[in-house]
């Protein structure tokens, strides 16, 4: 079948970066979370790095990153469906298997091949997208090609591919929203499996030099396309986000019954940096301490009507939420 596809939603160049021979990383090579230095393998230019990633309670994220942007962890990918795996887990290179993560004789995830080729070696290219190749330098495994919650220029999304949103900066399992690539060729947010909205980008964003670029699904649905620079003094800033659809995720995003992205008896505003930030009534708490799109209840009790016949009584013995 012809191979349908969404490029980036950019108009941006298609510079493909060769890596170098000094990035081939051979077979048997492995990584071991929490082993500093031996946890990651870099591209050639150091933009990326591919390994593990601390996060709290002493776990680590096997994921791809902006290596440079050392004041923030920014993905680009990662593995496990979003599960961290737990210090001195081991990733090895196979050449039967391709990527294969353990901990202990558990095995938590592997890459797996697109076809029966033995695996020859692996790459970490300047794109940002990470290679196992045959004996004939042709791609058997690639992370562009099983993407999470990011896109990158020249970055393929082949009909009926999609992005999940994350639940949190810290919390990599897939969220209720999904960006997908359907049969009609339009762009498609989803959520909870059901369409909320189609559009097309009609004003292409072109690709400024020195900066990085990346088009994100964020945890509160709205599809942002965003920027930072690569210049080294700028590392610790915050991304610039270019546009973002729907432009005003507060309203366009509702449940059937309400509630919309922050959850039910809850404020959504939008911030300086395009992300949405959810608050509390005067009254209310959050459903879930830890995520803060999960809704709000009341610290009080209710009333009640109650309706018998013709005739309406308050009462006030409901139970609290």
């Amino acid at each position: 079948m012809a191979s349908v596809f969404l490029l980036l939603l950019l108009h941006l160049p298609l510079f493909l970066v060769v890596a170098r021979p000094k990035g081939k990383i051979t077979v048997g090579s492995s990584l071991t979370a929490g082993s500093g230095t031996d946890s990651l393998w870099l591209s050639p230019s150091e933009d990326f790095a591919f390994g593990f990633h601390p996060l709290q309670n002493d776990s680590f994220m096997l994921a791809i990153w902006y290596y440079k942007l050392s004041g923030q962890f920014t993905t680009v990918w990662y593995a496990n469906g979003g599960n961290p795996a737990p210090r001195n887990s081991k990733l090895d290179r196979t050449s039967e298997n391709g990527l294969v993560l353990k901990y202990g004789a558990q095995q938590l995830w592997r890459s797996g091949k697109t076809r029966p080729a033995e695996v020859a070696y692996a790459v970490m290219n300047d794109r940002g997208n990470f290679i196992l190749l045959d004996v004939s330098s042709k791609s058997v495994w690639e992370s562009f090609n099983h993407p999470t919650d990011t896109l990158l220029p020249s970055q393929i999304m082949e009909l009926g591919g999609f992005l999940s949103a994350r639940t949190s900066n810290n919390e990599f399992s897939p969220r209720r929203y999904q960006f997908r690539f359907d049969l009609d060729g339009l762009y498609v947010l989803r959520r909870d499996e059901s369409k909320i909205f189609i559009r097309k980008l009609e004003d292409p964003v072109s690709n400024p030099l020195g900066y990085h670029i990346r088009v994100s699904l964020n945890f509160d649905g709205a599809l942002t396309i965003n920027s930072h620079s690569k210049d080294p003094s700028a590392a610790n800033e915050i991304w610039r986000t270019i546009t973002s659809i729907p432009h005003k995720v507060c309203s366009a995003v509702n449940g059937e019954m309400g509630g919309g992205v922050c959850g039910f008896y809850s404020i959504c505003l939008i911030q300086s940096d395009g992300r949405t930030n959810c608050r509390c009534p005067d009254g209310y708490s959050l459903f879930n301490p830890t995520d803060a799109y999960s809704g709000r209840r009341p610290n009080f009790i209710l009333g009640c009507i109650v309706v018998r016949g013709k005739f309406t009584r308050r009462t006030t013995s409901c139970r609290r939420y």
